[in-house]
């Protein structure tokens, strides 16, 4: 059986902005950055690839001579899956496509890492967008009154 990722939602929400893939779990308030290898890795692995299949795709784009890209995708999605950031979907279908423009031609390899900040933890928990209902934003879930 070949496992595949999914993204946790709506605890977590993701985001690309330019080359950078931004992460942020609602529920803790901390938020994380994954920019060069480790983009491309995140996209492959929210498109459905396997690790397998993220490492293959990532020694096509960049000049992996000598480095375990194997081994540093599954370090980097063991990374991943320890701040919840995504979880395993045993039976999810093969991978959608990579669209080849969100992936840039590269040049020198460097091992996937996410960097964590939770500088701003107090002010996301507090932001309303986390009182919804499944729906997620903009739907404000509705609370009972508070009793005197």
């Amino acid at each position: 059986m070949t496992l595949r990722y999914r993204v946790p939602t709506p605890a977590i929400a993701h985001e690309i902005v330019q080359d950078e893939v931004i992460v942020i779990n609602l529920a803790t308030g901390d938020y994380y950055s994954c920019t060069g290898v480790a983009a491309d890795v995140w996209l492959a692995l929210v498109s459905g690839a396997s690790a397998t299949e993220t490492a293959a795709l990532i020694s096509s784009l960049y000049d992996t001579i000598g480095a375990d890209v194997h081994a540093d995708v599954e370090s980097f999605l063991a990374a991943l899956t320890t701040e919840g950031l995504l979880v395993p979907e045993p039976d999810a279908n093969p991978p959608i496509e990579t669209s080849p423009d969100r992936l840039r031609t590269r040049g020198v390899y460097m091992p996937p890492t996410v960097d964590k900040y939770t500088d701003m933890a107090d002010l996301v928990i507090l932001d309303p967008v986390h009182d919804v209902t499944a729906e997620g934003w903009p739907h404000p879930a509705t609370n009972p009154p508070l009793e005197a």
